[in-house]
């Protein structure tokens, strides 16, 4: 059933590039001290990466005014701008900009991610869809190359 959906199989074709935005997280600590600065403190990056789903607190009432899909397009594009960050000014403090600016989007993508995976299923199969929900961040993983672990 899901794979007769193409709304739905057009959204899961396009959104890997998310979970391959998220599997580069885990490769930015060492990124950093090869590339930046040798003598960076990368645990305090190491941290802030790890605790940046703290500010996710609050996140979906603090978007709630924001339509589903469009939520999901703001905090795609602000999640992706966090990279830019960095490209354009590679340093330590351009690194931490770069985290909250990440988490800043995905306070604004996730909740409504899995609300809009839940409306574009037919009813009583809500639960199949939602496990659709993460093949984008599974295809981004396996090509980002990271364990779904971290």
């Amino acid at each position: 059933m899901v794979l007769g959906n193409p709304k739905f199989m057009l959204f899961l074709l396009i959104l890997p590039a998310i979970g391959l935005l998220l599997a580069a997280v885990h490769y930015f600590a060492g990124y950093v001290h090869a590339y930046i600065d040798p003598n960076a403190r990368v645990e305090l990056i190491l941290l802030l990466m790890r605790r940046r789903d703290c500010f996710d607190f609050g996140g979906d009432y603090l978007t709630r005014a924001i339509p589903r899909f469009h939520a999901i397009i703001i905090g795609t594009l602000i999640t992706s701008l966090s990279w830019l960050i960095l490209a354009f000014h590679p340093s330590v403090l351009a690194c931490y900009v770069s985290i909250f600016v990440l988490a800043l989007g995905e306070i604004i993508h996730q909740p409504r991610y899995y609300e809009y995976i839940s409306r574009l299923a037919p009813p009583g199969q809500q639960g199949t869809y939602m496990g659709f929900a993460f093949l984008p961040l599974g295809i981004g993983s396996l090509v980002g190359g990271c364990s779904a672990g971290g």
